[in-house]
């Protein structure tokens, strides 16, 4: 009998193929981007219009491997892989890690200080820079605009006066 080719897979072949050789149970890093890669292979070697079958049953079978797998995030890791190999499969670090979650007294009564003040953008950059606290200039510019919106609401007059 002649192999399957790889453009050939279909729904029952994606569950046929084994996954990883060694205990199913544990859930290690390197066992994780495994997965990952295999499910990113079962999809592009898919072929045309069945490719939505074969992401629908491989985030099945992740997620009854207890990993956190949707259709959406098998495409999403296949964008990433097209784009940068292995590496972009692997889970990356957060972009505000080392960053506090939890603003100090200091901080926030700086922000609402600074929300009053600031006018235009090239206000926001001085005043951030003023402020010199332990968060990013994007948490600190969403934080202004909220609380200037407040603002706006608490500060409309009545109607009728």
């Amino acid at each position: 009998m002649a192999e399957r080719s790889a453009s050939r897979l279909t729904t029952s072949t994606v569950r046929q193929m084994p996954l990883v050789a060694g205990d199913p149970d544990t859930d290690t890093g390197l066992q994780c981007n495994l997965l990952k890669l295999r499910a990113v292979l079962l999809l592009l070697g898919a072929t045309y219009g069945s490719k939505l079958m074969t992401a629908r049953a491989v985030a099945d079978e992740l997620r009854s491997r207890r990993l956190k797998a949707s259709e959406r995030s098998v495409y999403s890791w296949r964008n990433r892989y097209l784009r940068f190999g292995f590496a972009g499969i692997v889970r990356q670090r957060r972009s505000d890690a080392g960053c506090p979650l939890k603003f100090r007294d200091e901080t926030i009564t700086g922000i609402v200080e600074a929300a009053v003040r600031v006018k235009f953008h090239g206000d926001m950059a001085r005043e951030f820079r003023r402020l010199r606290a332990g968060i990013s200039y994007g948490n600190f510019r969403l934080w202004v605009r909220r609380i200037q919106k407040q603002l706006r609401v608490i500060e409309l007059p009545e109607r009728g006066e």
